[in-house]
């Protein structure tokens, strides 16, 4: 008997060690298939935002036929990947959990780390070895042939965004580029590096793979849950930077009530509402009341799905998924329409709005910079919004596919911003545009300092 469970464990401990690199059948990648197929036509509000129903169906051929032949894990990810990437919906994603701990486990990357700004690529630390010594800051013009031009190009073919936005695909790249390069694109075991040197020299370097240092999780940016509020009475102006993600509890809006007080008594004409790496949370209807004198619509929010997520979804007692299931049982059809209100609060503010955004200015971050520009006349600095100035879907009903064990965001609702319908597929574009500075550890803030020239000017 205990000879039997010594072989049964050995069996285990064997499957489950071969498993990261085994290849599923056929059969078995079908019957994900289907269900993701299924499912993505029934719940994803967002489908046909950007896609028509032709052009999405042959994305789903080309992964049917990709899945015709038994696949590794990272082969299916690459597969799904360009699928999902293909609705331009930024809130439909894979997540990259156990495809990132595979990456961690494998040499992958290059032995120093790597920062992506700006269309370009940085050495993030000093790297000493042998004859080969780089500074921080190296700017690297291509990895095996490829430009990082090029290479950027295709991994965001692989990355979710809402429409055609880039900006958003660039700040997932700016930390996590060799991760995904690593994805998409590995191609051996060593890299053929072309970096520049500090005589402005082109210099061409082999480095082998190494295993990655930083053990740090996939994260999409950094969070902070306080308000934080500046007045600036010398320089008649103040900043708001808003919690990540948003609120709309009791607490923040007595924090806002007494802000904007404090900017009548004060007699401040210039507010900064810095957005940048805001990735969303609740609509901000209660905040854009201070800066409006009558009633206008905020948002509509369309519920629509076909049938009810079957049993392959995660999280069944979730309060999104709750309030999607309460809500079809109400309308019996699972559609139903509402809309949200900006009302006026007081004390107004009648001065001058200044709006700082980026790629990670996402979703609910993304709505209020477009209702701001439109209804308040705000003005934005910086780079256009991650998120869609006009619409995007939420729920985050989260499928796991069986066999891959893929855990695919699928949204079935509906949000439009109450803004003009333009021919643009993307974010909020901003009044300046003004990029960050290459140097990202420069304790100048290029986009901070370019508004206040601009209110002092």
């Amino acid at each position: 008997m205990k000879n039997i469970l010594i072989i049964f464990l050995l069996l285990h401990l064997n499957t489950g060690f071969s498993q990261k690199k085994s290849t599923s059948s056929v059969k078995q990648q079908m019957r994900d298939f289907s269900i993701f197929k299924n499912e993505i036509l029934a719940n994803s509000a967002g489908l046909y935002f950007y896609n028509t129903e032709e052009e999405f169906n042959n994305q789903l051929d080309s992964l049917q036929l990709g899945l015709q032949i038994p696949r590794n894990e990272l082969e299916i990810y690459k597969l799904y990947a360009r699928c999902v990437a293909s609705i331009h919906c930024g809130h439909t994603v894979i997540k990259v959990k156990q495809i990132y701990s595979h990456y961690l486990k494998n040499k992958s990357t290059l032995p120093f780390d790597v920062y992506f700004v700006n269309g370009k690529l940085f050495i993030k630390n000093d790297y000493n070895k042998s004859l080969t010594c780089l500074q921080k800051q190296t700017e690297i013009y291509s990895i095996n042939g490829k430009s990082i031009l090029e290479i950027a190009n295709y991994l965001s073919k692989f990355i979710s965004s809402d429409g055609y936005n880039q900006t958003h695909i660039n700040e997932r790249l700016k930390e996590k580029f060799m991760f995904y390069y690593y994805c998409f694109l590995k191609e051996s075991d060593e890299f053929n590096v072309q970096y520049i040197s500090e005589k402005k020299d082109t210099i061409t370097t082999t480095f082998l793979a190494v295993y990655p240092t930083v053990k740090q999780k996939i994260k999409e940016s950094d969070y902070f849950n306080h308000l934080e509020r500046h007045i600036d009475t010398l320089n008649n102006r103040a900043k708001l930077v808003l919690p990540n993600p948003l609120p709309r509890n009791n607490t923040y809006k007595l924090q806002l009530d007494t802000f904007f007080v404090f900017l009548q008594q004060y007699s401040i004409d210039n507010l900064i509402i810095d957005l940048r790496g805001n990735t969303g949370g609740l609509s901000q209807y209660y905040l854009t009341g201070f800066f409006c004198d009558s009633n206008y619509t905020y948002e509509s929010r369309t519920l629509q799905a076909r049938k009810q997520p079957n049993y392959h979804y995660q999280k069944p007692f979730d309060s999104q998924r709750l309030s999607i299931f309460c809500t079809r049982i109400v309308t019996r059809n699972g559609k139903t329409t509402t809309t949200k209100e900006s009302v006026p609060n007081y004390p107004q503010f009648k001065g001058e709005i200044y709006i700082l955004t980026d790629g990670w200015t996402f979703s609910a971050a993304s709505n209020l910079a477009s209702i701001l520009k439109e209804h308040s006349g705000a003005i934005t600095i910086g780079e256009e919004t991650g998120g869609s100035y006009l619409r995007c879907s939420t729920g985050n009903l989260i499928l796991k596919l069986p066999k891959s064990n893929l855990l695919i965001k699928i949204n079935p609702m509906k949000y439009v911003n109450s803004v003009k319908v333009t021919g643009y597929k993307g974010g909020v574009l901003p009044t300046y545009e003004v990029k960050p500075s290459d140097k990202w550890d420069s304790d100048v803030d290029v986009q901070l300092q370019f508004v206040y020239d601009l209110i002092k000017n």
